[in-house]
């Protein structure tokens, strides 16, 4: 099946809310992405696959605020999969009070302040178009 990637970051610059969305064939492409949210602050990266249709087959996504960082896996309705699935990293440091992105509250747990790790899964779902299941649960 042939696969399309589309990277869509969702940021503020100067009070203004910004959406990019691309199709892209290279890693440095998703780098890129990463460091422009980081010097902001705050926002979204989602790396999606999709069939040559446009239809959604998985997408990995990063919330950040604060340098804090939330990292969601989804995974649509397949011959693998009986249902939508959704896998989150829980490796957070659960002895901190909960954290607030994008104005939820989200258990410490949940959250990651490692850019490179997040590099590393960003790299491995473009690459292999899925997360180790012992990395985001």
């Amino acid at each position: 099946m042939s696969q399309q990637k589309l990277l869509s970051i969702f940021y503020k610059n100067k009070e203004e809310l910004l959406r990019e969305n691309n199709y892209i064939k290279e890693l440095k492409e998703i780098f890129e992405g990463l460091y422009n949210l980081l010097k902001v602050g705050k926002g979204s990266i989602e790396l999606s696959l999709l069939t040559k249709n446009n239809e959604l087959i998985s997408s990995l996504s990063m919330c950040i605020e604060n340098s804090n960082m939330r990292l969601v896996l989804f995974e649509s309705e397949s011959e693998e999969n009986e249902e939508d699935v959704i896998r989150e990293y829980w490796g957070g440091d659960i002895s901190k009070a909960p954290i607030i992105i994008n104005d939820e509250e989200i258990s410490s747990f949940a959250v990651t302040q490692d850019i490179q790790f997040v590099i590393e899964l960003f790299k491995e779902f473009f690459e292999t178009g899925n997360v180790s299941k012992d990395i985001l649960e």
